[in-house]
């Protein structure tokens, strides 16, 4: 895929792209929020005396060291565990890491971090560890005395004079004695947590969120890949014909009372649909171009929308406009205005029954407001085949009343009419819909207006905005 299509790609898959992000960043958010919490405290703890000898303090930070140790113990454990009545066992702690410790030879400073699913439970298992491991380091020195003696027993001590015997006794005395450099103080006790450290609800709906935007980009790339391609205004400019010249807007026409109800009236569709007709010619009396086809490549909606904008806005510059609706799908213009049932064109030319009104289309013209005038679809089956030359015959005498005639077509796979229509009027705008419309599609439709000898001034791609029914469109001209 090429670099340049991934914007069209992300304004024609933007929607489908948002609502995974949202549908993942709501589960993300569900799943985060129903899982169990998790707290965390921590209890300091000072060892030694805070002032005192260089070797005091070397002994003590020796010390600390062991007392981290001992407070991982499984005896030290179970019997914070049978204090506090936690719901846990000494090996559930320690496979999942729940009590970690780390001690600071310089400082001194031994600090033992619970987690756990209960606030008050936390709090209260790291104070009595940290309790039982000063507890164990305040021991009576019996134990203490009983090793110092038969450390001085010992062959290699008993050779030494007795100054050096001193040297090392006093040495044994300061690392082993916890009057002295085993004194062991809680500096910082453990309070009770506010909030847990686990889940991080708005960092796991965030990173939710991202996956599921993640998941959707690469689906969409792999249909995109695998895919013909779709029709854009990139791939429109890239023809060579016709010429890609600009961008409209436009929406589902309205009827209020007889009137005309269009988006025509608003400053910046009404400028670009000026801007358009007077690239088509439609200011100029004498363009050749005086009956425009609008066909649609889905349903007959754009091409419908396109036409009924674009005469409302030759209405208000005071040209006599037809619209001749001739698509027979539920969106075509008769549907949409509320015609159904109204006598049209069908009466006239389908099925060689033009003789049924002497092919006086007058009585059956509805005025819409202004200028603008539209010929219902009428009442004829949509597998009924149109006459050509009676086509031609109508265009003419409506050439004779209306300063231009715009006709919008049904899709030529829905109707064979469209493609007669594009025979016999003076020029033919394919519209597309760039979400649905492929490239191969395009390029076949075009190929086939071109086989019945259409006069293809551009081409058309219309953007559905759901939130207002409006269309961006953007023609293409020869």
């Amino acid at each position: 895929m090429e670099q340049g299509s991934l914007l069209p790609l992300i304004r024609r898959w933007w929607r489908g792209l948002l609502a995974a992000a949202f549908v993942a960043g709501v589960a993300g958010y569900v799943i985060a929020s129903s899982a169990s919490p998790t707290y965390e405290a921590q209890v300091q703890m000072l060892v030694g005396p805070i002032n005192t000898d260089f070797a005091t303090i070397e002994a003590a930070g020796t010390l600390g060291r062991s007392y981290a140790e001992l407070a991982r113990s499984r005896p030290v454990l179970t019997r914070a565990i049978q204090r506090t009545g936690a719901r846990t066992t000494p090996q559930q702690l320690l496979d999942d890491e729940a009590v970690t410790t780390t001690s600071n030879d310089i400082t001194r400073i031994v600090a033992i971090t619970v987690r756990y699913g209960d606030a008050q439970t936390t709090a209260a298992l790291a104070n009595t560890l940290a309790r039982r491991v000063k507890e164990l380091a305040a021991r009576a020195p019996k134990e203490v005395d009983v090793a110092t003696e038969t450390l001085m027993s010992q062959p290699e001590i008993q050779r030494l004079d007795d100054p050096q015997q001193e040297a090392v006794d006093d040495a044994v005395a300061r690392v082993l004695n916890p009057s002295v450099g085993g004194l062991v103080s809680v500096i910082d006790p453990a309070v009770v947590p506010d909030d847990p450290i686990a889940p991080r609800v708005a960092l796991i709906t965030l990173l939710a969120a991202f996956m599921g935007l993640l998941i959707m980009s690469v689906v969409v790339l792999l249909r995109e890949s695998s895919s013909p391609g779709l029709a854009d205004e990139q791939a429109l400019a890239a023809l060579p014909e016709p010429t890609f010249l600009g961008t409209l807007a436009a929406s589902l026409p309205r009827r209020e009372g007889a009137d005309l109800i269009t988006d025509a009236a608003l400053p910046d569709v009404a400028s670009g649909h000026r801007a358009v007709a007077t690239k088509l010619g439609f200011f100029d009396d004498r363009s050749r171009v005086r009956t425009l086809l609008l066909m649609d490549t889905v349903d007959g909606e754009r091409s419908g929308a396109v036409a009924a904008t674009l005469a409302a806005t030759l209405g208000d510059a005071g040209r006599r406009v037809l619209l001749l609706d001739a698509g027979t799908g539920p969106q075509g213009l008769t549907n949409v205005l509320d015609l159904v049932g109204t006598p049209g064109y069908g009466d006239l030319l389908t099925d060689g029954r033009e003789s049924q009104h002497n092919g006086n289309s007058e009585e059956l013209e509805l005025t819409l407001g202004g200028n603008v005038t539209i010929l219902p679809s009428g009442s004829h089956e949509e597998s009924g085949v149109l006459d050509s030359e009676g086509a031609k015959r109508l265009l003419k005498r409506l050439g004779t009343r209306y300063n231009k005639v715009i006709i919008a077509a049904a899709p030529m796979h829905r109707s064979p009419s469209a493609l007669i229509w594009a025979g016999v009027a003076d020029g033919t705008v394919l519209v597309v819909d760039d979400r649905r419309t492929t490239e191969e599609e395009l390029e076949d439709a075009l190929r086939n207006l071109r086989f019945v000898g259409a006069t293809v001034l551009g081409t058309v791609v219309a953007k559905i905005g759901r939130s207002r029914r409006r269309f961006a469109t953007t023609l293409g001209l020869e």
